[in-house]
């Protein structure tokens, strides 16, 4: 038997339209909207209400704390902060380890900046055996499907 560890992973989820969205989902757990303008529009303001009607906080910031957040993207001056569970991610790799007839083998890489060593530590992880890797997506190298 192995152990699950719950770790959390904050989504940024930013303009008008996908957070009215995600409000509107139900298994999407927002944790807290950020709003930089102090005159909200009606579209805004619908985001208020949903936001209020399942009880989320709404916090009133700056325009330039969000283009930090949303790494200068179109944020449209709103945000959701959604806590996504890891643990759903990796239940994917879970039935790698099973065929194989072994418990799951994860590898978390964090914090690799050069993408020369982040190849050799993923080579070396599967070398390994492991059946998945783990890779921070702040302060890392950026990862492309080749």
């Amino acid at each position: 038997m192995f152990r699950i560890y719950h770790l959390i992973m904050t989504q940024i989820i930013y303009g008008i339209h996908p957070v009215k969205e995600a409000l509107k989902s139900s298994h999407l757990q927002i944790e807290k909207i950020l709003i930089a303008t102090q005159t909200p529009h009606p579209t805004l303001q619908s985001i208020l209400d949903l936001a209020r009607k399942r009880e989320i906080p709404v916090t009133w910031t700056t325009p330039e704390s969000l283009e930090r957040m949303t790494k200068k993207g179109v944020h449209q001056n709103v945000v959701a902060l959604s806590k996504k569970p890891l643990m759903k991610i990796l239940e994917g790799f879970y039935p790698i380890g099973e065929r194989k007839g072994q418990k799951p083998f994860f590898s978390s890489l964090m914090g690799s900046r050069t993408p020369k060593i982040l190849e050799s530590l993923i080579r070396t992880a599967l070398g390994c055996g492991v059946h998945g890797i783990i890779i921070s997506k702040d302060r890392s190298v950026g990862i492309t499907q080749g």
